[in-house]
């Protein structure tokens, strides 16, 4: 599996959790139910999905 193929699952496994909530980018989910947890439109909770959406849009990567 090539990295956007990788991407692309990631994306639409946060898209799947986020849509959960209507896009509410919670802090965290409950991992028995899925439920989402804490507070709402979090900044850090909406980053990976953005960050993800760079990495296949526009070859984005973060060099460490």
């Amino acid at each position: 599996m090539g990295l956007n193929q990788e991407c692309e699952n990631v994306l639409n496994a946060l898209n799947q959790a986020n849509a959960l909530s209507d896009f509410g980018f919670y802090e965290n989910f409950n991992s028995e139910t899925g439920e989402p947890n804490g507070v709402r439109f979090c900044a850090w909770s909406a980053y990976p999905t953005i960050l993800v959406e760079k990495t296949i849009e526009e070859n984005f990567k973060l060099v460490f």
